[in-house]
């Protein structure tokens, strides 16, 4: 196994924050992927965070399903990736990507339900 970098995971948690906090602002590419796109004069970036269900075998035979998560952040102007974390193969970063997938997910449901509120305030109480 490799060695855990402790300052990414601290780095994931710190995001799975800011977006808890609404400051980190979350699109819905599809069903099981969400996206955060960051410009500035330097550098336009792509993070995603994606959830993958895997079916597992066990020992005796029975299969169960298994959620992991692939973390990448992608420079859209030369298309290199910057960082590729997969927890199937890397099951330490597991936790903290699982609750940053989390959050992403309820901070969109948030942001709809505040644009539905506003929507429907058009039409009085």
């Amino acid at each position: 196994m490799s060695e855990v970098n402790t300052t990414l995971i601290d780095y994931i948690r710190r995001l799975t924050e800011l977006t808890k906090s609404r400051k980190v602002q979350w699109q819905r590419a599809n069903p099981t992927v969400y996206i955060w796109d960051v410009e500035s004069l330097t550098k336009k970036t792509r993070t995603t965070i994606q959830e993958a269900t895997n079916r597992v075998r066990t020992r005796t035979g029975s299969l169960y399903e298994q959620k992991t998560y692939l973390f990448q952040i992608q420079d859209l102007r030369d298309k290199a990736n910057a960082v590729f974390v997969d927890s199937k193969e890397r099951p330490e970063y597991q936790e903290p990507m699982q609750e940053l997938y989390l959050q992403a997910g309820l901070s969109i449901d948030a942001r709809t339900a505040d644009l539905l509120g506003d929507l429907l305030n058009e039409f009085g109480s």
